[in-house]
């Protein structure tokens, strides 16, 4: 095993670096077309080149080659051969992109692109990296692990600060998803799919003229999966995962120049909850003390039970990563839905939009946060209710030399959120309940416009001012006390109102040069802001209750995008300075009046972000691609203070490997009946601290390197149209970790989450 999975990696490597060679002795094609002419290239010519990518990264459709930003873009063809079925599989093959499962939430994730990652999933609390859904702006990620990529057209992953063109303004970059629109044919698909660990799958989709101009698009997935991991304690399943997922879509094209577009959806996901392991376990803390009167009672504060109890914790360290013990029963259910209606008129040059959405998240969680020991047993009951207004304007003026897109954006979330927690039943605890209701409103304009000063020269300049307003109202108890400061309450109600306001003015400036037809060069600079917060797991401390401020990102970008060889070869890199202001963190802060030590979110830390990102894909010979990304990411505080006067400048940032290399390679062999496809995709990543400033030390936070590689081969037969592909996450079972969950310093534990084991199945797609 050890030696093909040397062998295996040693191709990968090689691969990419003899490209260059291998393609000049490549025969050159038969024909290339002009830049954004697919139409003009034979089927047969076009298997010997590179794929013409189209994205609207700056809101308007534009090749992915003349776009003077950072961007990956995935299309459906990528999605359906790769396996690419949620983020976190689509993280492996881009770089800068991290992803990680909430630690209250299974089924949520915690997103991050060149270091920029909130690790707080609050609803009042921003995300430093924005979902768009169809340019819908999704606020939270709830249920965004689920394998819901369905009839998708393409995924494209924006990186650095989005602060002139994007709904919400994001500090780290913008993720976005584009559903299939209805066309004007009867169409259809069905997947079937079957895989370890009694995993089923079965998508389908129909797409249906109803009159001229009028077509309906209706996509439905379920899958069931009985999870990698097992509650041994109560012989129950955990990582499984229960998924119903319906969408429909209704284009009407009501005139040569006006569209309407309708679009619904529903997902319904359930699971038993997570995975976590015992990594480390504090002699004498809170959660070692319960453990020990847990298991033996009225004895258990002696220090032979303790002792024993310690042992007890120890032996399960190193054990089966996929078996753990939890005493009592957890659960997630998360149901989502939404709909939009996108209006679009075209008036000369200039495109009138305006897209309405609003969409509702329901998401109970139930869970251990300890294995072993019941530390702390969570209910976590989240309501949210989001609606979204933007209008927009985008054309051309002055002979096509300038190009333009300004709008209107408005924002409002609402939601209730109550978290009752169990504290330490073994020694008596209190229930410890938080119930929020918080909202924020944001306005924003924006605009952005490019000038073709000379024939292959343009500038771009784009403004966006934001003002945001959050209210909290928190009424948070410990067991039948007010967790409330009293010298913030009135009227002798447990209840505290908060708001705060935000401005902000972000910016964009760039200058592309395109010297030759296949080489863009760029220099930019952007600005993007995440709004503040008010702190809603407060306590009777008053510091705990203060809001913190948004925190800033500037950033500076230079870059190239290439073709060569005939279009063979496609060479993109950018390089970047970010510098980091007002950084929110959670910190120790002093009691108020000699009071105990809290935590609380602070704007404790400064930092420069330096680095690198390369992707690079060719067909050196008809029917075999190439592909490769790497990314280099150097996070680094110039300062980090906590209440206590203590620098945490020598942390490093959360979940950020300072490398980041994939590799895949793809070989299409042409049959009498069809098409043979194998493919194998390599993704490495260096060490990463999963968990800063929890206090438990930096080795035990820190996952080493790890490597991954996942491998597919599918047959396309031509008739009947079927497609039938056997696949592999995870090939060689590799070992790793995707969260540390660190609580040393206030309860004395620090836990693991493991990665997915080896996955593997087959799936059947008929399309007619």
């Amino acid at each position: 095993m050890i030696a093909t999975k040397f062998v295996c990696r040693l191709l990968f490597g090689s691969s990419l670096a003899v490209i260059a060679p291998a393609l000049a002795f490549a025969q050159a094609p038969t024909a290339i077309p002009e830049k954004g002419d697919a139409a003009g290239t034979s089927e047969e010519s076009q298997s010997n080149v590179l794929e013409e990518i189209i994205v609207t990264a700056r809101r308007s459709e534009e090749r992915l080659q003349n776009t003077p930003v950072a961007v990956t873009a995935f299309t459906a063809a990528d999605l359906s051969s790769e396996n690419l079925n949620n983020i976190s599989a689509i993280q492996q093959q881009t770089p800068s992109l991290v992803v990680q499962p909430n630690p209250t939430s299974s089924m949520g994730s915690v997103i991050g692109i060149r270091g920029q990652l909130q690790n707080d999933q609050a609803p009042n609390v921003d995300q430093s990296v924005g979902i768009y859904v169809d340019d819908v702006y999704v606020g939270q990620t709830y249920g965004s692990l689920v394998d819901n990529y369905v009839d998708i057209d393409r995924v494209e992953v924006l990186r650095g600060p989005q602060g002139t063109l994007y709904g919400r303004n994001t500090t780290g970059g913008a993720f976005k998803i584009y559903n299939r629109l209805p066309t004007d044919r009867i169409e259809g698909e069905v997947r079937l799919g079957y895989g370890n660990y009694d995993r089923y799958e079965i998508s389908g989709m129909v797409n249906l003229p109803i009159a001229e101009g009028v077509a309906l698009r209706v996509v439905g997935s379920h899958v069931e999966d009985d999870g990698y991991g097992r509650n041994v304690t109560l012989d129950e399943p955990l990582n499984d995962k229960n998924l119903e997922f319906f969408r429909a879509a209704l284009k009407i094209d009501a005139g040569p120049d006006t569209s309407v577009i309708l679009r619904a959806d529903y997902q319904r996901a359930e699971t038993n909850g997570f995975l976590l392991n015992p990594l480390l376990l504090v002699y004498g803390s809170s959660t070692h003390i319960a453990l020990s009167v847990e298991r033996f009672g009225a004895a258990g504060t002696t220090p032979a039970a303790l002792n024993a109890a310690l042992a007890i914790w120890n032996e399960q360290i190193g054990g089966d990563p996929y078996e753990t013990e939890y005493a009592i029963s957890g659960g997630e259910v998360s149901e989502l839905w939404g709909a939009s209606l996108d209006l679009s008129h075209t008036l000369g040059n200039v495109t009138l939009q305006a897209i309405t959405a609003y969409r509702e998240i329901d998401n109970v969680a139930e869970y251990d946060l300890t294995p072993i020991v019941t530390r702390n047993h969570a209910i976590q009951d989240t309501r949210v209710k989001q609606f979204t207004q933007e209008l927009r304007a985008s054309g051309t003026a002055a002979d096509g030399r300038l190009t333009f897109t300004g709008g209107l954006f408005y924002y409002l979330l609402k939601a209730n959120d109550i978290g009752t927690n169990f504290l330490l039943p073994a020694l008596n605890g209190p229930v410890f309940t938080i119930r929020t209701k918080s909202e924020t409103e944001s306005y924003a304009a924006y605009g952005q416009a490019s000038y073709a000063i000379a024939e292959s020269l343009r500038a771009t300049v784009g403004l966006r001012y934001t003002k945001d307003k959050k209210t909290l109202t928190a009424n948070n108890t410990l067991g039948a006390a007010c967790a409330l400061p009293p010298a913030l309450l009135t009227g002798g109600v447990c209840s505290l109102t908060q708001d705060v306001d935000a401005s902000n003015l972000s910016y964009t400036l760039g200058l592309d040069w395109s010297p030759t037809q296949d080489l863009l060069l760029y220099a930019r600079t952007s600005r993007g802001f995440k709004g503040g917060g008010i702190p809603s797991r407060t306590t009777a401390d008053p510091l705990s209750a203060e809001p913190f401020r948004p925190e800033q990102v500037t950033d500076y970008e230079i870059g190239f995008k290439s073709e060569w060889l005939g279009r063979k070869l496609r060479l993109n890199a950018a390089a970047y300075y970010a510098d980091y202001t007002d950084i929110q963190r959670t910190v120790i802060i002093p009691g108020s009046a000699g009071g105990p030590s809290t935590t609380a979110v602070r704007n404790a830390a400064e930092a420069t972000i330096i680095g690198v990102d390369v992707e690079r894909m060719a067909v050196p010979v008809p029917g075999l691609e190439l592909g490769g990304a790497l990314a280099y990411t150097d996070a680094k505080y110039q300062n980090f203070t906590d209440g206590l006067g203590i620098s945490h400048a020598s942390e490093r940032f959360q979940n950020q490997p300072k490398w980041t290399l994939s590799l895949r390679a793809g070989y299409t062999i042409d049959l009498p009946f069809g098409s043979l496809r194998p493919e194998m995709e390599y993704f490495w990543r260096s060490s990463a601290d999963l968990f800063p400033s929890g206090g438990a030390p930096v080795a035990l936070r820190t996952e080493d390197s790890f490597d991954l590689v996942n491998a597919r081969i599918a047959l396309e037969l031509n008739d009947p149209a079927l497609t039938i592909t056997v696949w592999a996450r995870n090939l060689f079972d590799q070992r790793y970790d995707v969260a540390r969950f660190d609580t040393v310093q206030s309860n004395g534990v620090l836990t693991t989450t493991p990665g997915e084991p080896r996955r593997i199945g087959v799936t059947l797609r008929a399309a007619f």
